[in-house]
């Protein structure tokens, strides 16, 4: 909680700095504005809500982007009308911190404290010592501290569990009337029946909480690192939770806190490169020099190989939208097609124009969600088909001539 503004003493104001999971809805609903130096999505409600985009200063790949934001609200403690210009407030407050969010202090890193253990560890790691049931399997992540697991269960539909890493109260001097305490692996473990379902939490942290205890109103409000196994169905999950706890193990050391990799969500398969894939060019060496100038990042980031789909077998995608050049997002994705794998007359024809593109058979697609900031070309190689799809608000340029200029550096490439 913060002061702001003359007359504070009287009435404080709240600001709330959180790593949103999930962050796509709250993004969606924002206006982007430019805000020390980069793009915010600016929610106005009963509070002030600002969403960063800082997905290349956290390495997040491009799978990933969207679901996790900064976010950082202002609002009145307490609730009431605000005596002052909430969004004023929060837009001074990130100039006065346009450094941090620069270069954010990273999990394991050692530049926060005290450290946070769970932030550098993959939930879905311990979620895996479920996998040893027929057909259970890794769902798709929710955001960075969730992992999802489908169990089989003699046949019928499988049980969802949620592996959580959470920061919150005390798990067991908070528990409800209705929770019970039980032993698991050592360590307390609150079993809690839910509306729908059941939830097992534990804390994971040993010694200090995370906050200052020299006042009373924040020792009533004490934080710790706790663990979260839930479902939708009760059966079970005193087992899994025992899985869990056992594959976590013991709480690591600071020194070995370190977190050398890019931020990735769960536990999703490697994308294939290139080489992976005996493609006749790599998307990802390409580089920036293959753009148009006036769209090239201007540090020459490093782009993000992902998952490829709709038949094609190797992707790679690059972003610029953190320079101030507009509001928008600028992202093109290069990919290849093995000759099997993707047919050129499978473009929807209303929005297609044959090309030619280096001197190869190509087509021009254009793209939704708004006309002139989104399209993608596909060209015919001697092996395979090389594709560029372009989506952008940011730049003041013709978005099928970025996508053009980008493809004849392919077929340049691949030759």
């Amino acid at each position: 909680m913060v002061a702001v503004g003359e007359g504070a003493g009287e009435l404080k104001y709240e600001v709330q700095l959180t790593l949103a999971a999930n962050a796509a809805n709250g993004r969606a609903q924002g206006a982007p504005e430019q805000v020390a130096g980069r793009t915010a999505l600016v929610v106005r409600d009963a509070r002030c809500s600002f969403y960063l985009d800082v997905d290349e200063e956290l390495g997040l790949p491009e799978s990933s982007r969207g679901l996790v934001s900064p976010l950082v609200e202002f609002g009145v403690h307490g609730g009431g009308t605000p005596g002052v210009d909430l969004c004023g407030a929060g837009r001074s407050y990130l100039e006065s911190t346009a450094a941090l969010w620069s270069d954010p202090p990273l999990a394991g890193e050692g530049r926060s404290s005290p450290e946070l253990a769970l932030a550098t560890l993959d939930p879905c790691v311990p979620a895996s010592a479920l996998l040893d049931s027929p057909g259970a399997r890794i769902d798709k992540p929710l955001g960075t501290n969730t992992c999802v697991v489908e169990v089989g269960r003699g046949g019928g539909r499988p049980q969802r569990i949620e592996v959580s890493f959470l920061i919150g109260g005390d798990p067991v001097g908070n528990r409800p009337d209705s929770a019970e305490v039980v032993t698991m692996g050592g360590r307390d473990v609150v079993k809690e029946k839910l509306a729908t379902g059941c939830r097992n939490e534990f804390a994971w942290q040993s010694g200090l909480p995370l906050v200052d205890e020299s006042s009373e109103l924040v020792l009533r409000y004490l934080q710790l690192q706790t663990v979260q196994v839930e479902s939708l169905t009760c059966p079970g999950l005193d087992e899994s939770t025992e899985k869990v706890l056992a594959a976590m193990g013991e709480e690591p050391p600071p020194a070995k806190r370190v977190a050398t990799a890019p931020v990735v969500l769960g536990a999703h398969p490697v994308p294939p490169d290139a080489a992976a894939v005996g493609a006749p060019f790599d998307p990802c060496a390409l580089g920036w020099a293959a753009f148009p100038e006036q769209v090239r990042h201007p540090r020459d980031v490093v782009p993000t190989l992902r998952l490829p789909d709709e038949g094609f077998a190797t992707s790679c995608v690059y972003t610029n939208h953190n320079e101030g050049k507009g509001s928008g997002l600028f992202t093109t994705e290069v990919f290849w097609a093995a000759p099997d794998g993707f047919a050129l007359s499978g473009t929807a024809p209303d929005r297609t124009t044959k090309v030619q593109v280096a001197g190869r058979e190509a087509h021009r697609v254009t793209m939704s969600p708004r006309e002139g900031t989104a399209c993608a070309v596909l060209v015919r190689l001697e092996r395979g088909v090389g594709g560029v799809q372009v989506r952008q608000g940011r730049f003041d340029v013709d978005v099928c001539q970025v996508a053009t200029t980008v493809a004849e550096a392919v077929v340049r490439a691949a030759a």
